[in-house]
């Protein structure tokens, strides 16, 4: 059964700042009262170029039809509540204002 959500992170390393971690738990703890067990996938790519993981991502997120996909740089901090205005805006590509660590 496809998921609900697929979380994707497309980086150009292996390490992720703290920053971003921080937001991920703060995040990943929301969703998970929000969804059921199987809903949410989560992917990382890396090691690459951006816009080559973009479209991995792009590409894999069709292959599993998936319903939504999230991609969350790991230059960027984030809130639970930065997701629930992206989730409930109605569009079908929807982009929101985020906040970078420096």
């Amino acid at each position: 059964m496809p998921s609900k959500l697929l979380i994707a992170i497309p980086n150009y390393g292996n390490n992720a700042p703290g920053l971003f971690l921080d937001s991920m738990v703060r995040l990943m703890t929301h969703l998970a009262r929000k969804f059921g067990p199987g809903e949410i996938d989560y992917m990382r790519v890396g090691l690459m170029y951006i816009d080559i993981a973009r479209n991995m991502i792009w590409d894999e997120a069709r292959k599993r039809q998936t319903e939504a996909l999230l991609c969350l740089d790991d230059d960027m901090t984030f809130t639970p509540q930065t997701f629930e205005a992206v989730w409930n805006t109605p569009g079908d590509v929807v982009s929101g204002l985020y906040f970078q660590r420096r």
